[in-house]
Order: C-alpha cells, then structure tokens, then sequence
C-alpha cells in the first residue's frame, strides 16, 4: 500500500472499535494462556511499559513498518525483534510518554515527528512479568534513524504489504524459558523470526486495517 493511502485509512480506524484478544490470540505461542493463568498473582502488580508501531514511507513511498533486534542480553527477550519503546519510568506522565521518550532514546526518533497516534490493546507477557500498552502512529517522512548502541542491534523495516498479506506467516521452533522449544506462529522476513507479543500485536493491527480495507479501499 503506497503511504499516502495508508495516512487515508489510519484516519478512518483510529477511532474504530479494537479487535483486542480475538485477533491477539491467532499469533499466541503455545501455552501462553496457562502461562498467564499461573501468573495472576504476578499480573496484578506487573511492571508497566509502552511501544510504538511506527509506519512511515519508503524509498519508493511504500508503507513500512519499523521494528528493532534487541542486543543481546540476560534477559528473556535477548535478541529477539519487537517495537520501541520500554519500560514506565517515575518521570513519565502518562504510558504514551514513555512511549515517545523510548522510542527517541533507541532509534532517534522524537516526538514531534510522529503523528496520528492511538492506543491498541494492552498485553500482558507472563515471562518477564510486563503489561505493555501499544501505540501506533505515523511518521510521515522516511526516519534518519539513529539507534542506541548499547540496546538496538539493528533496525529492521517490514512492507505493510507482507504483513497484510500473510506471505510471511510462517511456524517456527524457538527456545522459551529453562532451554525448551516449542513450534510458534511467527512472521518470517529477511531470516528474522517475529513471534511472541510483537506478533500478536501486529495480528491485532492487521485485524484492524482489514476491517477498513477490504471495503473502502484496494490494497
């Protein structure tokens, strides 16, 4: 989808009605539900944390979507591929706000360039016993990105069309927690595997634009 329309149909669903858990769950790993029903007790006090799912033009003004590879680290989310964003701080306002000043610290995107936002579902991720709020939102020219070093591996950058498609849905064997592996829904692009969260937050943001684009407009 060329960007300009993409701007067109993100003004019609921003104030749609959120697909929430229904389109979440088509990308869930296996498990996950038990995972969390385990976790209740954690969930209630679950650390808190905001992403942004950025889209922005192409060379050829295509609309892509901007995820990032985490740095390897001790951490249940080493090296794996997710949107910007982090972790509230005590000098955030407002969950958006983390958002904003997360996404400038590890790609050098600031705020001001980032328009139409909304909220999607939250999602609560039993691992690392985090509730993260998404948000998506439109830069309207191509980012001059510069990435955090010491957190950002690379910056990787998914054509809407592939996502909308379902041309990289694929399944996947990935290492969980205590070494084991499990077969996971996933999107495949460029020998980088997204799955988890991330995944199920861009089920939901497909879910949404298909509610607009199937009718109003041609991909």
């Amino acid at each position: 989808m060329q960007f300009d329309l993409f701007i067109k149909v993100t003004k019609k669903v921003r104030d749609m009605a959120l697909p929430g858990k229904k389109a979440q769950v088509l990308m869930s790993p296996p498990g996950r539900k038990q995972l969390a029903l385990l976790a209740r007790k954690k969930k209630q006090s679950a650390k808190q944390a905001a992403v942004f799912a950025l889209f922005y033009p192409g060379p050829t003004n295509e609309t892509l979507l901007l995820l990032i590879k985490r740095k390897p680290y001790k951490g249940v989310h080493s090296s794996q591929i997710s949107f910007p964003g982090g972790k509230f701080a005590e000098t955030d306002n407002t969950l958006l706000q983390t958002a904003y000043r997360e996404t400038f610290e590890e790609v050098g995107i600031q705020h001001e360039f980032i328009e139409e936002v909304f909220p999607m579902s939250s999602i609560y991720i039993p691992p690392s016993n985090f509730r993260v709020q998404p948000y998506v939102g439109l830069v309207k020219e191509q980012p001059a990105f510069q990435t955090c070093s010491r957190e950002v591996e690379n910056v990787i950058s998914i054509p809407f069309e592939l996502l909308y498609n379902e041309s990289i849905v694929t399944r996947h064997r990935v290492s969980i927690s205590y070494g084991i592996e499990v077969e996971v829904p996933c999107y495949k692009f460029e020998n980088e595997i997204i799955w988890g969260a991330t995944a199920m937050m861009i089920s939901e943001i497909l879910s949404l634009f298909r509610k607009t684009t199937r009718g109003d407009f041609v991909i």
